[in-house]
């Protein structure tokens, strides 16, 4: 036996699913692969699955994230599944609470909530989905609001989402998409956690994440 060896924690890992459409396929056949793919991947003991927000792009099928994380999760049992992320300059805060507390209330303890301040899209599907472009500038308060509906503090009087997240049922909050040092330092205000990409953006937000002040309130090494 070795003094002072510890064994190390196994390596929790998480798979991104995009619900590709393949050649010659049909989105319903990219629905029943990503079921497929999150089911293998409960078997084999990954921490969860992620599925991201994007639009007019015809070779991705996860466009409508809430509604593929339900069917997914009830087609599986243990597994955690996110939107990696909602790009929530595209939705209202107390929708994106809604869709996330029943999919809490009906899979507790499973679901996590990424978010992203991009489009995901291109200039003409935003003016599509009616969204201003200057959105992204109350990325911010969009967060602060949405996080006051998921811990059922709301920030804005007399408006609550329906189912509202029980405690053993809140999302996890994490920010999937880092934009530079600026937001970087927003984060830490807004307490939360970084699931970072990997790229020059990535490294330079992992590196001001080590000199924050406060390193409890972020992760640069997220699952």
């Amino acid at each position: 036996m070795l003094v002072g060896v510890t064994t190390p924690k196994p390596l929790a890992l998480s798979i991104l699913d995009l619900a590709i459409i393949g050649s010659n396929e049909s989105a319903s056949d990219a629905f029943r692969a990503s079921v497929a793919t999150a089911q293998r991947a409960e078997q084999r003991g990954y921490e969860r699955v992620w599925y991201a927000e994007h639009h007019n792009m015809a070779s991705i099928a996860s466009s409508a994230t809430s509604v593929l994380i339900a069917h997914v999760a009830a087609n599986t049992s243990t597994i955690r599944l996110g939107a990696g992320g909602i790009m929530l300059p595209n939705h209202s805060p107390l929708a994106i609470a809604e869709q996330f507390g029943t999919l809490a209330t009906l899979h507790p303890g499973r679901i996590d909530l990424g978010l992203g301040r991009a489009p995901g899209s291109d200039q003409l599907t935003m003016r599509a989905m009616r969204v201003d472009p200057r959105t992204a500038e109350r990325f911010p308060e969009d967060v602060r609001e949405l996080q006051g509906y998921l811990s059922d503090e709301s920030l804005v009087p007399g408006s609550l989402p329906s189912p509202a997240p029980t405690p053993t049922s809140r999302s996890t909050f994490l920010v999937r998409r880092c934009s530079g040092p600026d937001w970087q330092r927003r984060s830490v205000s807004l307490r939360l956690r970084l699931a970072l990409r990997s790229g020059p953006v990535a490294r330079r937000c992992r590196s001001l994440s080590r000199r924050s002040s406060d390193p409890r309130s972020i992760s640069p090494n997220p699952t």
